[in-house]
């Protein structure tokens, strides 16, 4: 009995040093900073890796981490390059700023606005994933971003501005408004609902633009594209079609202008592509 007893105690001990061990590692690749979750507050995200994955839930909290798996994403494992030896117990530095939240990037807070900068050049190698208060005022922007990022936007009732170069944007469970442009990338865009008489625009100008609406949605719509085609699963009532008085700028253009309304017309959505084809979709 006594013997049980003490390998039960040694078990003990192992797995709370386990448990004590996993948390402190855990909470080197996580940061934490406190935000209202209200339509007033707002969170820009320069970051520039090759993953971010932004997940909106209701707490008043951000949770920025680079090992995270959850219910509703799946994020990539990925072999993640960590500062030098040498710069053992020192910062990164930025022209202006150095790392303070120990993933490699650095939080600027003024009021309730927050904007989040990668610092490190080894962050682009690294997955994002954050956790933000589902009804702020969520900005993207990647124009002088070196690599090509996927963004992952998934349960988010607020307002969604994105301006991409070459990266591909994926939201699921959004309900905007969603102003989204990316040039060299993809769009893939699953709407919960719309928010009334917000205005949607989601541009690509050499990619597709894929995007499904719930079946009780009321939208008014426009569908551009120059050199693609468009496809579509509603039945959407045709104010006009505008291809006909279009110019024609160069030959063997497509140039196909819709405009028409869903369900009587309501929430307005614009979807654009130069040089892809356009996919709206009942959602299933």
């Amino acid at each position: 009995m006594k013997i049980l007893n003490k390998i039960t105690t040694k078990q003990l001990i192992v797995c709370l040093a386990f448990i004590i061990t996993a948390q402190y590692a855990r909470a080197q690749n996580e940061y934490k900073i406190e935000m209202a979750n209200s339509p007033d507050s707002k969170i820009e995200i320069h970051v520039g890796s090759k993953n971010v994955f932004i997940i909106g839930h209701d707490k008043d909290e951000i949770i920025i981490s680079t090992d995270f798996s959850g219910e509703f994403v799946d994020v990539p494992k990925e072999e993640i390059a960590d500062i030098p030896e040498r710069a053992s117990g020192l910062k990164p530095l930025a022209n202006n700023a150095s790392d303070n939240t120990g993933i490699g990037l650095v939080v600027e807070k003024q009021n309730n606005n927050f904007n989040v900068l990668k610092i490190s050049q080894n962050a682009r190698n690294k997955t994002y994933t954050f956790l933000v208060p589902n009804r702020a005022n969520l900005q993207i922007n990647d124009l002088h971003a070196q690599i090509s990022t996927t963004y992952h936007i998934e349960n988010y009732k607020g307002e969604v501005e994105i301006i991409a170069l070459n990266s591909d944007i994926k939201m699921k469970n959004v309900s905007g408004p969603v102003v989204a442009t990316t040039t060299n990338g993809d769009v893939e865009i699953v709407y919960s609902n719309l928010t009334p008489d917000k205005p949607n625009s989601i541009t690509s100008v050499n990619g597709f633009v894929d995007i499904s609406l719930p079946k009780n949605v009321a939208a008014n719509m426009e569908l551009h594209t120059v050199n693609g085609e468009a496809y579509t699963d509603w039945d959407i009532k045709v104010d006009k079609d505008a291809s006909a008085t279009m110019p024609v700028v160069a030959p063997n253009m497509n140039m196909f202008n819709l405009e028409g309304t869903i369900n009587g017309g309501g929430t307005p959505i614009t979807i654009q592509s130069v040089n892809g084809d356009i996919f709206l979709r009942k959602k299933k």
